[in-house]
C-alpha cells in the first residue's frame, strides 16, 4: 500500500506540473499569435508607434517559445530592430537588435552548413 501511496504522490504532481506547462506554453502561443496579428495591422496602417510595442512583445514571448538562435527568434529580432528604427529616435536600441540578429543569423548559418 506505502509504495502506492508514495507513486501517487510523486506522479500526480508531476502531471499537473507538466498539464499547466504545455497551458501556459498555450497561453503564449496564442499571445504571441495576437501580437503579429497587432504587427502587421500596424505595419499596413504605418502606425510605427504601434508596431514597436507589439513586435517588442512578439519577441520576448517567442524567446520564451525557442531556443535563442532560433530562426524565428533571429527574424523577430530583426524585425523590431526595423520598427525601433521606423519609429524614429531609437537608432541606437535598433542597431543593437539588428547587430543580434545578425549573429543570430550567422549562427545558424554555420550550424545549417554543418549539417
Amino acid at each position: 500500500m506505502k509504495p502506492i501511496f508514495f507513486y501517487a504522490l510523486v506522479i500526480v504532481p508531476l502531471n499537473l506540473h507538466s498539464a499547466s506547462k504545455d497551458e501556459s506554453r498555450s497561453e503564449k502561443i496564442q499571445q504571441f499569435k495576437m501580437n503579429q496579428e497587432c504587427m502587421n495591422s500596424a505595419t499596413a496602417a504605418e502606425d510605427w508607434a504601434k508596431l514597436v510595442p507589439c513586435s517588442k512583445r512578439a519577441l520576448e514571448l517567442i524567446e520564451d517559445l525557442f531556443d535563442p538562435n532560433h530562426t524565428n527568434v533571429a527574424m523577430l529580432t530583426r524585425e523590431y530592430g526595423l520598427a525601433l528604427d521606423m519609429h524614429g529616435g531609437e537608432q541606437t536600441e535598433s542597431e543593437k537588435f539588428l547587430k543580434s540578429a545578425v549573429k543570430k543569423y550567422e549562427k545558424i548559418l554555420v550550424k545549417t552548413l554543418q549539417s
